[in-house]
């Protein structure tokens, strides 16, 4: 294990990296992490661990990718369940019906950027290379949830609709409710013009954002979604930030024997590559 945060570590760091966090340890029920661009078989601008289907690789490697990542977080690739994620702030229920769509068959839904379920063994992912990818596990009514925010869904306070939506399909109490914000743009990187911050400081106030001497801004889409959970009733205690930036991360020196030299990028960045990338992904499973 590698402490990358005070929040966060990397595991499995001499196979297939994955990032946990410390919130979710000892939870029997649930399975989390979230991929680095390390421990798989791509090649190219998609090295090495690309999870997504729609970048240009080859989806034998990609597919490959998918159950090198399955072993080490205890699902089944071929069980997923694609959202659609077009920066938008809908939910929807998924069930064992669901399952293999967006893998192994065409995806069921549209335009959906949250899902949640309380079934067993229906793994959901959310794909994040600068977007931030959110998870909540419910103690309690056991069921979770996989929130994609890209700035849109953050503005559009998407969290907030899939903490509504848990309520509404599982009955569930905000304040038994455990969330994790992963890797994505940090609040360093995350440059955006007045228009945007405009209307992050409509929604969440000018604490959000910060003015930078060429005339843009800088905006911290952790805070606003932590802001956004609270707003719902969660616990301040119980949201954990990984503090790890999808932009400018690195790995950890010497510690990586995969890494093919010191400091090799830890994660794909779509505004780092201007799009050439390959995709990161966070899973969660209910076991």
């Amino acid at each position: 294990m590698i402490n990358l945060t005070s929040e966060a570590y990397l595991e499995n760091e001499t196979k297939v990296p994955v990032i946990k966090f410390r919130k979710f340890d000892g939870i029997k029920e649930i399975s989390c992490g979230f991929s680095t661009r390390l421990g798989g078989v791509s090649s190219g601008i998609y090295e090495s661990l690309n999870l997504g289907f729609n970048r240009g690789d080859d989806r034998g490697l990609v597919m490959e990718n998918y159950r090198r990542l399955g072993e080490v977080l205890f699902f089944d690739e071929k069980k997923l369940v694609f959202p659609d994620q077009t920066h938008k702030a809908n939910v929807r229920r998924v069930t064992k019906e669901n399952c293999g769509a967006g893998i192994m068959r065409d995806k069921d839904c549209s335009e959906i950027d949250a899902q949640i379920t309380n079934e067993k063994d229906v793994p959901i992912i959310v794909f994040a290379s600068d977007c931030v990818p959110i998870f909540l596990y419910d103690q309690k009514k056991k069921a979770v949830a996989g929130i994609h925010a890209g700035w849109r869904g953050t503005v559009a306070q998407i969290p907030v609709n899939t903490v509504e939506a848990m309520q509404k399909e599982f009955g569930s109490n905000p304040e038994d409710i455990i969330a994790v914000i992963g890797p994505s743009a940090g609040k360093e990187c995350y440059e955006v013009d007045g228009n945007v911050a405009d209307e992050f400081i409509k929604v969440f106030g000018e604490e959000v954002v910060s003015p930078k001497e060429n005339g843009k801004y800088l905006v911290d889409m952790w805070a606003s979604n932590r802001l956004s959970l609270k707003k719902t009733g969660l616990k301040d205690e119980n949201i954990s930030i990984s503090g790890i930036c999808t932009i400018c991360s690195k790995v950890p020196k010497l510690h990586l024997e995969i890494a093919e030299k010191e400091n090799k990028p830890l994660l794909f960045s779509h505004r780092q590559t201007h799009g050439q990338r390959g995709s990161n992904a966070g899973i969660i499973v209910l076991r």
